[in-house]
């Protein structure tokens, strides 16, 4: 038995690295179909007809699962099987060493039924962590201390900064460090508030408190240059941000800090890009750069555009966005507009994201974060969609509705399969009702009734930090 491989000429070297595994792993001979079309959803019937016409009886015939077609009625025509592979071809070998070829059908996507077997779902995802682990192996970074910041995705670093340790206990402070870092976060930002006294706050306290107990590669964030110069003596592995005024006070650190940069003005990528040409006058050398990600309404379209300015102008240093800019200030889901940037800046270039979980609605931020990055670079590695993966950030909504199910709205589906209390949420968060409450804590449980097929973020963001450990030590 032979199988030949349906795909358009823009994945068809893609194709050829799937094919070449399968036939070297699994002994399959394996042919390729490629159509000159732009994606192979444009194909037609008559053009498939043709194409598969001259086809021996003995090849299966592999098609994208989510193609639109009455693929029974032309295998029957032309005596051909065609059957329906996964929607990415990137998952073709993990179907056929899971399933094998039999589980190959004419109408429903093999993926279905690994979403519906916990065990096959899971070798799945393990699968799939697996190529993240490729994807960090083969990536090129900045590094400073263990800090290592991607010059371009994929794949990404996410950074994630405790707000005003200033106004917080140590104890606080840690306790909130050490629930972050599990998730394999890149570097750990401590951030001050604007009324800081720096004659009075012993930021070298909860710098060495912090790396102790947690290990963690730490960043300071602070309006305060003698804040700033304590944290990088009791070792803080980079500063948060580098503007005219702080450069003499800091440039002892100038080869051995990493340093986010901001622009001297606003939304000004020429005066950000002259401050740099400045700084690596004085020596400064491992630098991020942050043109400033503006919030919704009041100039998000407009520093999206300096983003792509930025990367045509710049391709020595990585480059970072505050995804918190956006997300803090839209009373919507953060995970969907998270996904969204991440996707949308990805694709610019940008490598690099800071995240905080300041208020309520912006807890888990820094796991959402993660998975989308992860969803995103396994897509920009395979040249596809950020969809049809064993994870996903479906947290509210179903995408699968099983069989006999007359409801479809997720929060009344999570209020009624809902699990626990609301006692993972922070302190100040109310309480609002019961019924809530438990609605959230099913959604952070991860989605436990039928038709949703998603873990909870945290849970993929340990993966994702599996994938990075492995990576590191290769």
């Amino acid at each position: 038995m032979k199988l030949a491989i349906l795909c358009s000429k823009s994945v068809e070297p893609y194709v050829h690295s799937v094919a070449r595994w399968i036939s070297t792993n699994l002994g399959i001979e394996i042919d390729i179909l490629s159509l000159d079309v732009p994606t192979i959803h444009f194909v037609t019937f008559e053009t498939l007809r043709r194409v598969l016409s001259d086809l021996s009886k003995d090849t299966v015939v592999v098609v994208p699962g989510d193609l639109r077609m009455d693929l029974e009625t032309l295998s029957k025509e032309l005596g051909v099987k065609i059957v329906r592979g996964p929607k990415n071809v990137g998952d073709l070998p993990t179907v056929l060493m899971l399933l094998g070829i039999e589980a190959l059908e004419t109408e429903v996507p093999p993926e279905e039924k690994l979403f519906r077997d916990d065990s096959l779902r899971n070798a799945w995802i393990v699968d799939y962590v697996a190529r993240l682990t490729e994807i960090y192996a083969n990536g090129t970074y900045l590094s400073v201390d263990d800090v290592r910041i991607p010059l371009r995705p994929p794949p990404f670093a996410v950074l994630h900064e405790v707000t005003e340790i200033d106004k917080r206990s140590i104890d606080e402070v840690v306790e909130v460090s050490r629930r972050v870092c599990e998730l394999g976060i890149e570097m750990l930002v401590l951030g001050t508030s604007f009324e800081v006294d720096p004659t009075k706050f012993d930021v070298s306290s909860y710098v060495r408190k912090v790396i102790d107990v947690c290990g963690a590669r730490i960043g300071i964030d602070t309006h305060s240059v003698s804040i700033a110069r304590r944290a990088l003596e009791e070792g803080a592995s980079g500063f948060l941000s580098l503007r005219p005024g702080f450069e003499e006070s800091l440039r002892s650190f100038a080869r051995s800090k990493l340093f986010v940069v901001i622009p001297p003005m606003f939304g000004d990528v020429e005066s950000l890009l002259s401050y740099v040409e400045k700084l690596e006058s004085m020596g400064f050398q491992n630098l991020v750069l942050d043109p400033l990600l503006a919030p919704p309404l009041y100039g998000l379209g407009r520093s999206i555009v300096n983003y792509v300015e930025l990367m045509k102008r710049n391709p020595r240093f990585p480059v970072m966005a505050g995804l918190g800019n956006v997300y803090e200030l839209m009373d919507v889901d953060s995970h969907g507009i998270i996904a969204t940037l991440v996707a949308i800046l990805g694709e610019i270039g940008v490598s690099t994201y800071l995240v905080s979980e300041h208020s309520c609605k912006a807890f888990n931020a820094t796991s959402e974060t993660i998975v989308a990055c992860a969803m995103v670079s396994i897509a920009m590695y395979e040249g596809r969609y950020p969809k049809d993966m064993p994870f996903s950030l479906l947290l509210a909504k179903p995408k699968r509705i099983v069989e006999g199910s007359t409801r479809s709205t997720g929060f009344e589906l999570c209020v009624e399969n809902a699990c626990g209390d609301a006692s993972y949420l922070p302190t100040e968060c109310p309480r609002v009702c019961v019924e809530l409450g438990k609605a959230l804590r099913s959604l952070e449980m991860g989605s436990r009734y039928p038709g949703i097929y998603s873990m909870n973020p945290r849970t993929l963001a340990k993966f994702v930090a599996e994938a990075r450990r492995i990576a590191s030590n290769t």
